[in-house]
């Protein structure tokens, strides 16, 4: 059998442009000489809203749909109407549908693909973007690591109520954080959920961090960024991988402190001299 080139793109779900944090809702697949156009779409959203507090699980389930019933009649005139001549490029196709106007739900650049059929081709993307990625998280969400990891050492040592907003203005972005406090220099604390099954989510994650910390870089304030990180115990590799490309990163203004769950009774300490409280 010949092999296929095919087309695809995948649909993200980006509530906060700041955070860039996102998730993968959807793939289009897209063969123009096999007249193949397909679409699958997430059919849950609850694993969604327990990541993106406050989004409006339904409404983007319904805004999906829409746009999956879009697709689907686009691949139906394509099929049965043969001598409809079809677009070269997937892009023409779905940008008529979502045009890329810096809304929450977007689409990626168009990626090209090979394989022998073009369904299974299809099948594999949507498990591998959509089923995997859903359920990348072994365990909790960045806010879980804060609350149920983090959070109950600030409470147990009288720390939470002396921890406040924080929001930093950089040449670009307004990025806030929800736990800071002032010792000379703000101290800024977020948790992050390292222990995902996949070596590209980790590494994408890391990415992302560290665009955060170029763009508070920028800002005119010296600061020190403390990241409570959850890692995969088992998994020793990715996490020298972490600790490294963190705790290396070189930031003129930014000082950067990576703090682990063995850590926390040393940081704790460290916080509550800074504060004062011992």
């Amino acid at each position: 059998m010949n092999r296929i080139t095919y087309q695809y793109q995948i649909l993200r779900f980006m509530p906060d442009l700041v955070s860039e944090e996102f998730v993968n809702v959807g793939v289009i697949v897209f063969q123009p000489e096999h007249r193949f156009l397909k679409i699958q779409v997430i059919d849950k959203y609850r694993r969604i809203t327990q990541f993106f507090d406050g989004i409006n699980g339904n409404y983007l389930f319904k805004t999906l749909k829409h746009f999956k019933s879009v697709i689907d009649k686009k691949a139906n005139e394509y099929t049965n109407e043969v001598p409809f001549r079809l677009p070269e490029s997937l892009h023409t196709i779905s940008s008529e549908t979502l045009p890329n106007d810096n809304s929450s739900l977007y689409l990626t650049e168009v990626n090209l693909g090979i394989d022998l059929n073009l369904d299974s081709a299809f099948n594999k993307l949507s498990k591998r973007y959509i089923y995997e990625s859903l359920e990348d998280s072994t365990t909790y969400s960045d806010k879980e690591v804060w609350s149920k990891i983090y959070k109950p050492f600030f409470e147990k040592n009288g720390i939470t109520d002396s921890l406040k907003e924080k929001t930093i203005k950089t040449s670009t972005d307004v990025i806030k954080f929800d736990h800071a406090y002032k010792n000379g220099v703000w101290n800024c604390i977020e948790s992050a959920n390292f222990e995902l099954k996949h070596k590209d989510s980790i590494e994408s994650k890391v990415f992302k961090i560290i665009g955060k910390l170029d763009a508070l870089a920028n800002s005119s304030e010296d600061l020190q960024y403390h990241i409570l990180a959850h890692l995969n115990t088992e998994d020793k590799k990715n996490n020298l991988y972490i600790k490294k490309k963190l705790q290396n990163h070189k930031n003129g203004k930014v000082v950067i402190n990576f703090v682990t769950e063995d850590d926390i009774p040393e940081f704790i300490n460290r916080v509550k001299t800074d504060l004062h409280l011992i």
